[in-house]
């Protein structure tokens, strides 16, 4: 916007603001209605919230605000339809990439398969879906679940770990599992 005169600017207070994959995503993580896919799909490419370029079709592009509408859009719909619905909030593209991302996430265990056996349980390939996994198992982590829950994600590497027990709270961190956590980073930075 341009044009305006000084003296209507200075009624406003102006802020140049730029937004980044990482606070979407620490923001998102908060928020129970954005699937855990869609999270991971915005941090395997946070292109789509920190390159984008505004539009004069009329067509949406990927904002903050959009891929945040889209995700709670497409929260519980079909595979067959996420691309479908995302394309209103953030466009074509990036809606067909999100979507496949998150076929992809569909073919993860669940959380009471890997409750059930944490250390039978297959591990992706792929270290973005690891990531992913992580993700989603933090949000089910209880005092009840933790030996189980944390036995897989150590199954996935020592790189997700901490995703699992970062912001834990005080219920947590009296479990065994984030005991054997804490003494396993110490070992590693002894080592280090």
């Amino acid at each position: 916007v341009t044009g305006f005169l000084e003296a209507l600017k200075s009624r406003f207070t102006i802020y140049n603001l730029e937004p980044t994959a990482a606070d979407w995503i620490a923001w998102a993580i908060q928020k129970q209605e954005v699937p855990v896919a869609f999270i991971g799909a915005v941090k395997n490419n946070p292109d789509l919230i920190e390159r984008w370029e505004p539009s004069r079709e009329i067509e949406n592009v990927p904002t903050p605000r959009g891929l945040y509408k889209g995700a709670v859009a497409v929260n519980g719909a079909s595979e067959t339809m996420r691309a479908l619905i995302l394309s209103g909030f953030i466009g074509d593209g990036p809606a067909i990439e999100i979507s496949g991302y998150m076929s992809l996430v569909d073919k993860l265990p669940t959380i009471s398969q890997i409750e059930r056996n944490p250390h039978g349980i297959d591990i992706p390939g792929r270290p973005d879906i690891r990531y992913m996994a992580a993700m989603s198992i933090k949000r089910h982590l209880a005092p009840n679940n933790a030996d189980n829950l944390s036995a897989y994600v150590e199954r996935l590497g020592a790189e997700y770990t901490p995703v699992l027990w970062a912001d834990c709270d005080d219920e947590l961190r009296n479990t065994a599992a984030y005991s054997k956590y804490i003494i396993s980073s110490i070992v590693v930075w002894i080592c280090f």
